[in-house]
């Protein structure tokens, strides 16, 4: 088994445990669907014993990205020079999209799983307020590499997901890392309930 079938694997692995419920002891901050009495789990941050794990759920296209997903995709398998014109190159694509749509599920994201090391974990003398390191399999060893700052507010601190009663929602990464950081320091810490931003 290669470093990606690895990764792959654990993640899967986990995917499955969250899924299935068997991981709520581990769950120090989770995101649920507001929606009456949905409840359904949408993102969480974990601690497992290798260590601490985000994971959110993926986001369900609509028809016109799953549309257009699949016009790209087409377009990716066609030779330009096999037509014509351009405009016969795309018009194409279009139409094997919009035959192969009905006969599948409309296209999804894939779940989104990391493990993060919190900068207290690093033993950094001066680490930058919310500034996480997202790891990497090497060999048999997990490798931490320089993540990107999380900011409250920035687009890189929001997730899309769709919920299984199909209503669209942002979670709020930001407040998952945060809560990981918070959770590494603190021997009280309770669990947390992050709400979720509904999108119209």
């Amino acid at each position: 088994m290669n470093v990606e079938e690895d990764l792959e694997a654990r993640a899967e692995q986990i995917l499955k445990e969250v899924r299935s419920g068997r991981m709520r002891p581990a769950i120090i901050a989770d995101s649920r669907c507001p929606h009456r009495n949905c409840g359904r789990l949408l993102a969480a941050s974990i601690l497992l014993p290798d260590g601490y794990w985000l994971w959110y759920t993926g986001h369900r296209f609509s028809r016109d990205e799953s549309l257009r997903a699949l016009h790209w995709y087409y377009m990716g398998l066609t030779d330009p020079e096999e037509w014509s014109s351009e405009a016969e190159y795309y018009e194409s694509a279009r139409q094997a999209a919009l035959e192969d749509l009905p006969g599948r599920a409309r296209l999804n994201f894939v779940p989104t799983i990391m493990k993060v090391i919190p900068p207290s974990s690093r033993n950094n003398t001066n680490p930058l307020p919310f500034w996480f390191y997202q790891t990497v399999l090497q060999g048999p060893k997990w490798v931490p590499r320089d993540g990107v700052p999380i900011w409250e507010g920035s687009i890189g601190g929001m997730g899309f997901v769709t919920c299984g009663c199909h209503r669209d929602y942002r979670v709020n990464v930001h407040e998952l890392f945060r809560a990981i950081a918070e959770h590494a320091t603190d021997s009280s810490w309770t669990k947390r309930n992050i709400p979720v931003q509904s999108v119209e």
